[in-house]
């Protein structure tokens, strides 16, 4: 039976009060502790390397290689944890998922407090990359799916947030311990975590869609505030009714592709509402990458006069990156997705412009050179990002796609992202060499201003709207 669309939206919209807030507030909160964990497995690198890296003093040393494969294994396991997450969430759940990847980051942590070779810290790096990729896309499916419209946008935007928290408390810990401690510090962590996991639902339409309808009436009650059933019994019904096309659907593929199963879930992006937002999210995620400067920092800071000291740089523009995402959490619900898309697109566009006007009017020796101008420029380009365009793509994970093929999409874009940042990082060199800083900027602002173009005519409202609604739309 079909839903009305205007009843729909009314009564999904329908706010059960304060305690719904607080719980769902709590479910987020306790599975963003995995994205706390991603800020702290990205700044501990750094601290390691800085006592290891070519100091025969230490324990032990490493190389310029090995601190090189050291580093980038924590991104690269991370793609692979994700994709295998996709594809298996679906069989084992959300909340699953995000406990059983708590295993091999238990690990990783422990083999870091325990290293004395570059092999085992190549090792730990490894483990603890492919835990956070394993969970943290059931995080984002879960995100989606427990949240109720008008809370959606808020919640899903405090990755951001709890990156940062993850960040400072890394910088916090070193400056007291050292980095063996904040390992094993780490696995307490890890340990709190799990525990915490634990205490929250599963997903109710998993359940709904695995035939657990009791489970997912008693999970939704306890996300909507620990309601009684008849409370939620509407939206309950709605969830229902709103997989049962969705189970037909896979039936049908299943029946036509023998063996289902992945080859199953693959066969429906042949589907408008598969591929469709799968395209969104691709450009999304490369207009994002180009115009908040993310995979090629480091090479522009340098080339436009912060040689020394680069990394003081680096940890500035990362506390505005947390500062724009405490922006965006705030602003998120009232504003709406495209209207921070748009206008912080265009602000970063702008901005990218005016710093390639400044590098050439520079080279002919129109303005004295000043520092000041570039670190403005890029701070509010970081700013400004994360405060729309940075994070949005990954909330926008979270609920464009439907239910039967979310965690596989998630999965593949969250792959897909790791190419095109590779991709972006090794052709950098070579365009600013073909067309100097100055014109690479002017290429950046106009893939970008396509970018604005595109969003204008085909970036939906997702802000306050169901995922049935997204899903018809």
């Amino acid at each position: 039976m079909p839903i009305s669309d205007n009843h729909s939206s009314s009564n999904s919209r329908e706010k059960y009060g304060l305690k719904s807030t607080l719980a769902q507030t709590l479910a987020v909160v306790v599975q963003n502790c995995i994205s706390i964990e991603w800020g702290m497995a990205m700044v501990t690198p750094s601290i390691v390397l800085t006592d290891l890296f070519q100091n025969s003093s230490s324990s032990f040393s490493i190389s310029l290689i090995e601190a090189s494969w050291y580093v980038s294994l924590l991104h690269f396991t991370h793609l692979f944890g994700a994709l295998l997450s996709g594809t298996l969430q679906k069989q084992l759940g959300r909340k699953r998922c995000m406990i059983i990847a708590n295993l091999p980051s238990f690990i990783g942590w422990i083999l870091l407090y325990l290293s004395h070779s570059s092999t085992v810290l190549c090792l730990s790096n490894s483990m603890v990359g492919f835990g956070i990729g394993f969970s943290s896309i059931a995080k984002y499916s879960y995100t989606g799916e427990i949240t109720e419209p008008r809370l959606r946008g808020r919640l899903a935007s405090l990755t951001g947030v709890s990156i940062m928290i993850g960040v400072s408390l890394i910088f916090v810990l070193e400056s007291l311990f050292h980095w063996r401690s904040i390992a094993l510090a780490s696995v307490c962590f890890l340990i709190i975590r799990t525990c915490l996991i634990s205490l929250i639902p599963e997903s109710p339409i998993w359940l709904i869609a695995h035939g657990k309808n009791d489970k997912a009436e008693k999970a939704l009650c306890w996300l909507r505030g620990w309601m009684e059933p008849e409370t939620v019994k509407y939206e309950f019904l709605e969830l229902i009714r709103h997989n049962k096309p969705t189970n037909d659907q896979e039936s049908t593929v299943d029946t036509e592709i023998k063996g289902g199963g992945l080859f199953a879930e693959i066969a429906q992006f042949k589907n408008p509402s598969a591929y469709r937002p799968l395209i969104l999210v691709i450009i999304y995620l490369i207009v994002s990458l180009i115009s908040c400067f993310t995979p090629f920092t480091m090479q522009i800071i340098v080339n436009v006069g912060f040689a020394i000291y680069p990394n003081t740089y680096m940890i500035v523009f990362t506390v505005l990156q947390g500062l724009g995402s405490m922006v965006l959490m705030l602003t998120i619900n009232c504003l709406g997705k495209r209207y921070l898309t748009l206008l912080t697109i265009s602000v970063n566009t702008t901005l990218i412009f005016m710093l390639g006007v400044y590098i050439k009017t520079l080279k002919h020796n129109y303005v004295t050179s000043s520092p000041w101008i570039p670190f403005t420029i890029i701070s509010s380009i970081y700013f400004s990002g994360s405060c729309g365009i940075y994070y949005i793509p990954w909330i926008l994970l979270s609920e464009v796609f439907p239910y039967r093929i979310r965690g596989i999409a998630t999965g593949l874009c969250t792959g897909i992202s790791g190419v095109i940042l590779l991709v972006l990082i090794k052709s950098y060199i070579s365009i600013e060499s073909a067309l100097t800083l100055e014109y690479t900027m002017f290429l950046f602002s106009f893939i970008s201003f396509i970018g604005f173009i595109y969003f204008y005519y085909y970036l939906p409202e997702t802000e306050n709207k169901t995922l049935l609604e997204i899903e018809k739309h």
